[in-house]
């Protein structure tokens, strides 16, 4: 997410390993809306 170019097929799926464990990470929350909007990133994150 943090890098400048993403190579990646259109069918691939993203997530935050950390939430699955119930570790919280700041940075995911703070950086991630700003890349693909604020419901997006609500999905993403809370999921």
């Amino acid at each position: 997410m943090m890098s400048d170019i993403c190579v990646a097929s259109d069918r691939a799926t993203f997530r935050v390993p950390e939430l699955q464990r119930g570790i919280p990470d700041a940075t995911y929350a703070a950086a991630l809306p700003a890349h693909v909007g604020i419901a997006v990133a609500r999905d993403l994150l809370l999921r």
